[in-house]
């Protein structure tokens, strides 16, 4: 018989995740997680004027409102998403670059230097681009082939001592690991 504390531990190579299905078992044996509901999600689709990505909805759907420890620090829930857009738009505007692409979210912020987006019509698991103030950016970069591969990769970097084996990434010379 299994102890508690087995289903707990990491394999001995890390812990492998790969769909969001995978990342949500893990953020449920560590944290709490907090959901959207229906109407919530419906209120992002039509204030955009479009429907979200079938894995972001999935996302907001389990982990909305927040994930305990996972993306502590970031903006990526509920609470400020609505405020997202017009920081990005800011940041941008403040480095002297253009304006957000048009039909992009911006899903995620950190510490208001680093921003992260997807295009609402590049399909059900989107690539994800990335811009920092402080590297020279003219504009945004791939940061991940996936929406999936971007939460997994943050998913390891809110546990590194999981030693979370991360997804293919497209090469860049912008990680964040602060």
């Amino acid at each position: 018989m299994m102890a508690l504390a087995d289903l707990a531990a990491p394999a001995l190579s890390g812990d492998q995740v790969h769909t969001m299905d995978e990342l949500v078992v893990f953020l449920q044996r560590f944290e709490t997680l907090h959901g959207l509901k229906c109407w919530e999600i419906t209120d992002i689709e039509s204030r955009i004027g479009q429907p979200l990505p079938k894995v972001y909805t999935q996302f907001l759907t389990i982990m909305g409102r927040g994930g305990g420890d996972y993306m502590r620090g970031s903006s990526a829930f509920y609470e400020e998403l609505s405020s997202l857009q017009e920081g990005g738009e800011e940041l941008m505007a403040e480095n002297g670059l253009p304006p957000l692409p048009d039909n992009c979210f911006v899903f995620w912020m950190h510490q208001g230097y680093q921003l992260a987006i997807f295009y609402l019509n590049d399909g059900d698991d989107p690539p994800v681009y990335y811009y920092c103030e402080g590297y020279g950016q003219k504009g945004f970069e791939l940061i991940s082939y996936s929406l999936t591969d971007f939460f997994v990769y943050q998913l390891a970097d809110t546990y590194p001592e999981r030693k979370i084996m991360i997804p293919d990434m497209p090469p860049s010379p912008i990680r964040r690991r602060d």
